[in-house]
């Protein structure tokens, strides 16, 4: 994901309009089983029926990353994009992830969020929601602007 100082959006290259699409986008790039290993598909066959379907309807994308262990979410923004834009970036792509974590074990994202981790009922909910997706965001360093 690029955000330049004119509040343009790049997403894998294609311009983006709209930052709340960035979520559904994420989320397919995620739940990417392109060529799973082993913990791949460990992963994959841990899912609830819904997320299965989620998978199968969304492709198996070769270009993406392998399964959700490898997966990572790219965030690069020019020195004079808007604090606004960068920090709706970021909501969007950790709402991905609240998503997919919340649906794994049953919970809506608001849910998963709300979980008490020292509950150990509630712990052990919110750490199998995460086990083997971890959340990987990279930020990378701004450029600077050039006029």
């Amino acid at each position: 994901i690029l955000a330049n100082s004119q509040a343009k959006l790049l997403v894998d290259a294609e311009p983006l309009s709209d930052v709340s699409e960035l979520r559904e986008m994420v989320k397919v790039f995620i739940l990417n089983f392109g060529s799973p290993g082993d913990e791949g598909v460990a992963i994959y066959n841990s899912l609830p029926n819904s997320m299965k379907s989620y998978v199968s309807l969304n492709g198996r994308r070769k270009d993406y990353s392998d399964d959700p262990t490898e997966a990572v979410v790219s965030f690069k923004a020019d020195r004079g994009t808007s604090y606004e834009l960068y920090v709706q970036v970021l909501d969007q792509v950790n709402a991905a992830y609240n998503d997919v974590y919340g649906e794994r074990v049953g919970l809506s994202a608001a849910e998963f969020l709300q979980l008490d981790r020292d509950d150990p009922v509630q712990d052990r909910k919110y750490q199998t929601a995460r086990q083997g997706i971890p959340r990987a965001i990279s930020i990378a360093e701004p450029n600077k602007i050039v006029n």
